[in-house]
């Protein structure tokens, strides 16, 4: 058992599996290797430059080109930890809300730290990114940091989180015209592979997600109940934040994947 933590809604569910410290740690590592990695692959295009011009690219189309890269990378992972977090549950409802695993801790870790990424990203080099992008970043982080805290809610996260599976062929569609591969069997695979992940984890199953969430909170949220963020002898108003944070949240995805999902069909 961990020692006594000081955080204020570091609940026995997360305490059981991790610290404090467990937590912090694991953020801080997967900031640094989603940095790290990026540097690393802008030092390397400039020894080996994968396309001609590419000297002549300016710093923003580097860099779209480098996150993208980095995209293939960390929603790879990022889905794979979520699926192993998920599926090591056993799908019951107290489950969803008190189940706690190494795969979700560092599924949610690495989703914040790569937030994290392209809120840097976004700031510095792509300012005129459409506000939908900032709205959703920080929901991202703020959620991630309500299930870690507290330990609960993590089916729901992983659930949610399997949206990041599309980020996979939208890096090929981004990086493929840009090195001449625009007519590329890869490039068609990539585009059909977009619409058909897009359509199934976005369209249809961030809402069906949200209503199990919606009917989880009305059955058996009250006071002594399993669908809670926050036990109600601590506080009952935090609790009651965190469930309308996630399922705002989980709604503002949906929408801008139905905006998204528009522009890719």
């Amino acid at each position: 058992m961990p020692a006594q933590n000081t955080w204020v809604f570091f609940c026995e569910d997360n305490a059981t599996v991790f610290s404090p410290n467990d937590i912090l740690v694991s953020n801080i590592t997967f900031v640094v290797l989603v940095v790290a990695n990026h540097f690393a692959l802008l030092t390397y295009f400039d020894a080996a430059p994968p396309s001609k011009d590419y000297k002549e690219w300016k710093t923003a189309k580097r860099m779209l080109f480098i996150q993208a890269l980095n995209a293939l990378v960390a929603s790879f992972f990022i889905t794979a930890l979520y699926a192993w977090g998920y599926y090591s549950l056993d799908g019951s409802r107290e489950s969803r809300w008190h189940g706690n695993n190494v795969g979700l801790m560092h599924a949610l870790s690495l989703n914040i730290g790569y937030t994290m990424y392209e809120i840097w990203l976004y700031t510095v080099y792509f300012p005129d990114k459409g506000i939908e992008f900032h709205i959703h970043h920080f929901m991202v982080v703020a959620n991630g940091f309500l299930i870690l805290s507290t330990g609960r809610g993590g089916a729901v996260s992983a659930l949610l989180g399997f949206v990041e599976i599309t980020n996979i062929p939208l890096s090929g569609i981004t990086v493929l015209p840009m090195i001449g591969g625009k007519r590329s069997t890869l490039y068609v695979i990539s585009g059909i592979m977009l619409w058909i992940l897009f359509l199934v984890f976005r369209v249809i199953n961030v809402p069906r997600v949200l209503y199990t969430f919606v009917i989880d909170v009305l059955e058996d949220g009250g006071a002594g109940g399993d669908a809670r963020y926050i036990d109600v002898d601590t506080s009952d108003l935090a609790n009651t934040i965190g469930v309308c944070l996630t399922g705002l949240s989980g709604l503002f995805l949906f929408l801008v994947s139905l905006l998204w999902f528009y522009k890719v069909r």
